[in-house]
């Protein structure tokens, strides 16, 4: 973590977000396959798992699987949506439809990131995967600004606007400009003067202010592209 995300984290900035939803993937199940035998069960509060037979792949939950192979006592399966045909094809689907986001799993991008992170060694076709996750994650937030763009404006404030198939983190990465956006507009639609110093050139009187924009350049959709550890976590 480097020190904008430390102070993100201090802030409860957008890091803390994503932290919060990986910490929260840490409960979905896996397939792992153990190296070792134990007859017995692990009792947990979460559940119960086990008995273990070396090579015998198992559910369960990706926080056990990453704590057996910190331990170098499994191999976790990764699943069958980070395989590059599967990949691929979603790209395609992704490129095609203009419009529309296509469906993924639940918690791709946080699943996608630990393993990733933590166990890139059963990962086939590591760097091809990592690209065809990175290429998917740009083109769903590029169709999204689009969107955005074409449909926010301030003929629309306190319109109720629906986006099928977001995933968790990338509602967490949009969150803040929308909610500044939005915030924005109603204050234009409320009658609300905005006023902003600028800076109008050599022309311009000293102490003068411009006026306030009107309309859809009065709040800027230009939603960021995604940051350093939004593309980090698919690379090594």
């Amino acid at each position: 973590m480097d020190a904008s995300e430390e102070n993100e984290v201090l802030l409860g900035g957008p890091a803390v977000r994503y932290l919060e939803l990986e910490h929260v993937a840490m409960e979905q199940l896996v397939v792992m396959v153990p190296n070792f035998s134990m007859a017995e069960q692990v009792h947990l509060i979460c559940g119960d798992y086990g008995p273990f037979e070396a090579g015998i792949p198992m559910q369960v939950p990706l926080w056990l699987a990453l704590s057996l192979k910190k331990l170098k006592k499994c191999r976790i399966a990764p699943p069958f949506w980070m395989e590059v045909p599967w990949l691929a094809r979603k790209l395609e689907e992704e490129q095609r439809e203009k419009n529309l986001l296509q469906t993924m799993p639940p918690a791709f991008l946080e699943l996608s990131s630990v393993l990733l992170h933590c166990a890139p060694d059963d990962i086939p076709h590591l760097r091809r995967v990592r690209f065809l996750l990175e290429d998917i994650t740009n083109v769903r937030a590029n169709k999204l600004r689009a969107t955005m763009r074409r449909n926010i404006t301030a003929d629309t404030a306190g319109a109720v606007f629906k986006f099928n198939d977001l995933s968790r983190m990338e509602i967490a990465r949009i969150q803040p400009s929308v909610l500044e956006i939005l915030n924005s507009l109603h204050a234009l639609s409320s009658g609300v003067a905005v006023s902003r110093e600028q800076n109008t050139g050599p022309s311009s009187s000293p102490g003068v202010t411009a006026p306030a924009p009107v309309g859809p350049a009065a709040a800027s959709t230009d939603f960021p592209a995604p940051r350093g550890r939004d593309l980090r976590r698919f690379r090594s």
